[in-house]
């Protein structure tokens, strides 16, 4: 009777697991259609710089990855709170490669997009 009510255990845990692989797989799929829509968007616009809001590492490697698909420059900077965040700079615009340091290393340190 032990090993039988093991067994179901182990099952149950197993379907679990199953259930909750599926919906981070569907949420990081959702994750980056949003992204890649995002990025569209930008690179449609006139603007010349986009910055995504503050989140964890294994998030910002997808809009890194996104933004260089896209061919734009991205960097990782830090906000107010200390928090990083991804920034996209349409290559045409890009900073020099110290304003890039003090903005990543600094957050909002003033430059001119070219």
């Amino acid at each position: 009777a032990v090993v039988s009510t093991q067994s179901g255990h182990y099952g149950r845990g197993k379907r679990e697991m199953r259930k909750q692989e599926e919906f981070e797989k569907k949420k990081r799929e959702e994750y980056i259609r949003d992204i890649e829509k995002q990025v569209g968007e930008f690179v449609r616009s006139l603007e010349k710089e986009f910055r995504f809001g503050a989140v964890d590492k294994p998030w910002r490697a997808i809009q890194h990855d996104i933004g260089e698909t896209a061919g734009l420059f991205t960097m990782s900077c830090y906000n107010d709170d200390h928090e990083k965040y991804v920034l996209l700079i349409k290559k045409e615009h890009m900073p020099t490669d110290d304003d890039g340091f003090k903005r990543r290393k600094f957050g909002k340190v003033s430059f001119k997009l070219k």
